[in-house]
């Protein structure tokens, strides 16, 4: 449930800076229309650097669309990836698992390890391959090393983060 408070609380202001906490926003209204959010500073820091990741891609996008880059679907075309029928082969590459010569990715310990090595070692055709909405989930269970886990953490809270902003827009 959002706070708000009229602005005129302010003139209590250590009141309303106690109810402000990390993901929890203080609204203040002037005439019973928003006026101003107040955040904890690292929700600040998070969203300013969201802000600059998401402009940065639209930067991206904007300057492959002006020189003729490919788009994902000629990117993965180029790579023979079919998204309709994404398959994982059972026979792992040598870079990815130089361990096992074959896997049964229908056992979930497995299946698990297999993405931990992908995820860890694998190039970007092979990452292509896996299921974003299964990582996402098993992301917590795959043991990785903090730094690719806090990788792929990020890439999953901005991409929420993108898909929030497209449906807010879309509304509007």
């Amino acid at each position: 449930m959002p706070n708000i408070k009229p602005i005129s609380d302010l003139r209590n202001y250590n009141k309303v800076l106690r109810d402000i906490s990390a993901g929890e926003p203080v609204f203040l209204t002037k005439n019973g229309r928003g006026k101003f959010a107040v955040i904890d500073i690292s929700e600040y820091e998070k969203l300013k650097v969201s802000q600059e990741l998401m402009s940065q891609i639209t930067q991206g996008e904007q300057s492959g669309k002006e020189k003729g880059w490919m788009s994902n679907s000629q990117a993965e075309e180029e790579l023979g990836i079919n998204n309709d029928k994404k398959q994982i082969s059972d026979k792992p590459k040598r870079y990815i698992v130089w361990s096992k010569n074959k896997i049964d990715l229908n056992d979930s310990w497995q299946k698990k390890w297999y993405v931990k090595q992908v995820l860890t070692y694998g190039r970007t055709e092979d990452v292509s391959l896996l299921d974003w909405k299964e990582i996402e989930i098993m992301l917590d269970d795959l043991d990785l090393t903090p730094d690719i886990k806090r990788l792929w953490e990020n890439y999953f809270n901005v991409k929420r983060q993108s898909n929030f902003i497209r449906t807010s827009e879309e509304g509007s």
